[in-house]
């Protein structure tokens, strides 16, 4: 299975990772969003997501006509979602994304290593005490 998700402490439910393995599609992620989407909705806390993209090296195309229709459904509860890759193309594909429809801004974050994307949360988590 190229993606799936799983909670980084069960114990608490407070950061969804999804890992992405070689190459998939949307009729891949589909699914696991919609599964992911149930698991964030059942915390009465808030949840970050971290999508770790270090073994999947491309996003299928029409990335950009999926933006709104995620954020769009994007729980209240939901704080980052930090794509965490080194392809310089997922941080083009975030600017566009913002600049095409800017409430993305709010929730999506590239960063180049899981260190950062902790640093992030934690970082956004302080901020918004």
């Amino acid at each position: 299975m190229p993606i799936r998700i799983f909670w980084l402490d069960e114990t608490k439910k407070d950061i969804l990772q999804y890992e992405f393995v070689g190459k998939w599609t949307w009729d891949d992620f589909f699914p696991i969003y919609e599964e992911a989407l149930v698991l964030e909705k059942e915390q009465p806390h808030r949840v970050d997501v971290i999508l770790d993209f270090r073994q999947s090296a491309t996003i299928p195309p029409n990335a950009l006509t999926h933006i709104k229709s995620i954020t769009d459904k994007q729980p209240d509860n939901i704080g980052l979602s930090i794509f965490v890759t080194k392809n310089h193309f997922f941080q083009v594909m975030h600017d566009m994304a913002v600049s095409i429809y800017p409430p993305t801004k709010q929730y999506f974050v590239v960063v180049k290593t899981i260190e950062d994307a902790h640093a992030s949360i934690m970082a956004d988590r302080a901020e918004k005490v």
